[in-house]
């Protein structure tokens, strides 16, 4: 039927151009040829539907030539490649996962990260948005072992402190040259804020307030002064970055405070006309600058986090200060979502594999008890150095809990019976006085640590019984506007409670 309609079609053809059926001139009937008209499949239309519509559909039937995007064009088996992302184009893809903590860019497995890439909500890099993806900052410091450090899109306003000083245990660099090696950013921080509060030391505090989609008060610090020289020293890749993120990029009149000292009435701050990027003697410290956050991240976002005591990455789900202790008694840096918070870690033995966790908040505030009589079981510790070092926070519990019942002894009493998700009765315990001590001497790992689990932190005005007594009359509690942590207070007196448990 088909070649007979050909045939036809032919044949009026011909007869529009004038030519007859018998022929005219050279042309006859017997040369004329009907051929098969090609089937869809023959032409390559042999797909029902195609990958994203990128299709041509045959003019009958409900076939496609199928074209792939050609974006499309990784088989992802290359080195360091473990597989394609999303779907695949008659088996390639349009770009690869990586291993070993790289991130696909320019067609390669290339280093995560890199310096002037965007850092998003989601601490994913890339060097440039992503749909979906909220850039956050831009990365402008690598530490080569993992560990890097992005600036915030933009900036804030501040003074470095509110009358000339410097904070004792803030390092000061006598030079540019030794100052763009800091890059102690978190530490830094942390050692001026724990020398005053917002209204002393603004600068410090303003970054430590800083939040964006991800992240939230605590995550953000003030640059060391090492972290502009990085800027310095990588300008084009780095304003690249802000371009690309809508964020303001340095200029060479941008001065923003750094965390690094230098003495009481300078600092060192950006300035990228002079040779290492920074400067320190043309402004006052009570003079307000700008204030640019630094975020700490990981390259291997899954396994390690970025711990802001020491400014590098340390590796996760192992039980280090700070970390948030859950209910299945693993640990993480992070808060896991389908795990539940009932403590953080503050002490951990030598050997690393022993500690103690601190509940997230008091259970409320109870006498010591037992006023007068001594406790024959139990140390006392009559120096607060000697306090400090006593971490035997269930035993002593234990001793206290055999002297007497909860109307004796209610503070022991109390952590004795407090349980939570994944514990009950008798599994926690009245701290030590070295726990307390711990604390103080790691408040910035350990606090980072509360305000992740959404527990309270200790103040200098947080007071809080130990198991630890000094005497007959007096018992330690903390305080931390004192050496060590610590101090000691008649046992009749109510203090908080806040139990720790053993692991």
């Amino acid at each position: 039927m088909k070649n007979r309609r050909s045939l036809m079609i032919s044949t009026m053809l011909m007869s529009a151009m004038g030519v007859g059926v018998g022929g005219i001139g050279n042309v006859w009937a017997a040369d004329v040829q009907c051929l098969k008209t090609p089937s869809c499949e023959e032409l390559g239309y042999t797909e029902i539907s195609c990958f994203q519509n990128n299709g041509v559909k045959c003019p009958y039937g409900d076939k496609y030539f199928c074209v792939c995007p050609m974006n499309y064009k990784f088989t992802c088996t290359g080195e360091n490649q473990t597989g394609g992302v999303g779907e695949n184009c008659n088996g390639k893809y349009a770009s690869c996962n990586c291993s070993g903590g790289l991130m696909w860019g320019d067609g390669a497995c290339v280093e995560n990260c890199p310096i002037g890439s965007i850092l998003f909500n989601d601490f994913t890099c890339s060097d440039d948005v992503v749909s979906g993806k909220t850039p956050i900052g831009v990365v402008v410091y690598k530490d080569g072992k993992g560990a890097g450090q992005a600036l915030a899109l933009n900036s804030l306003r501040a003074s470095w402190s509110a009358e000339n000083s410097i904070p004792s245990g803030l390092t000061s660099f006598g030079s540019a040259a030794e100052a763009s090696q800091d890059f102690a950013s978190c530490k830094n921080s942390a050692t001026i804020r724990a020398a005053g509060d917002e209204a002393t030391y603004p600068a410090a505090w303003a970054a430590y307030g800083y939040t964006t989609a991800g992240t939230q008060a605590g995550d953000w610090c003030l640059p060391a002064a090492g972290i502009f020289t990085s800027y310095y020293n990588n300008q084009d890749a780095i304003n690249t970055g802000f371009s690309r993120a809508n964020g303001t990029p340095f200029t060479d009149i941008t001065f923003a405070w750094s965390s690094s000292g230098l003495n009481y009435l300078h600092e060192w701050y950006s300035f990228l006309e002079e040779e290492y990027g920074i400067q320190s003697t043309a402004f006052f410290n009570t003079t307000s600058l700008d204030v640019r956050p630094v975020i700490g991240f990981c390259d291997d976002a899954e396994n390690y986090v970025y711990d802001v005591g020491t400014d590098s990455c340390v590796k996760d789900n192992i039980c280090h200060l700070g970390s948030i202790f859950y209910s299945d008694k693993t640990c993480s840096m992070k808060l896991k979502d389908g795990k539940t918070p009932i403590g953080v870690v503050v002490y951990v033995d030598e050997s690393g594999t022993s500690g103690q966790a601190l509940a997230p908040k008091s259970i409320g505030s109870y006498e010591w008890g037992g006023y007068g009589p001594d406790i024959s079981t139990l140390t006392n510790y009559t120096s607060t150095s000697a306090a400090s070092k006593d971490y035997d926070s269930c035993g002593n519990t234990a001793k206290i809990i055999a002297a007497g019942d909860k109307s004796k002894y209610p503070a022991a009493w109390a952590a004795h019976e407090y349980k939570t998700a994944g514990t009950e009765a008798g599994d926690w315990c009245l701290p030590a006085a070295g726990i307390f001590t711990s604390y103080y001497n790691n408040q910035e790992a350990i606090n980072t640590g509360f305000s992740r689990a959404n527990g309270t932190q200790f103040t200098t005005s947080t007071y809080a019984w130990s198991s630890s007594e000094y005497n007959g009359r007096n018992a330690w509690r903390s305080l931390f506007s004192s050496e060590y942590g610590l101090t000691y207070h008649y046992k009749h007196n109510s203090y908080e409670v806040r139990p720790v448990l053993e692991f």
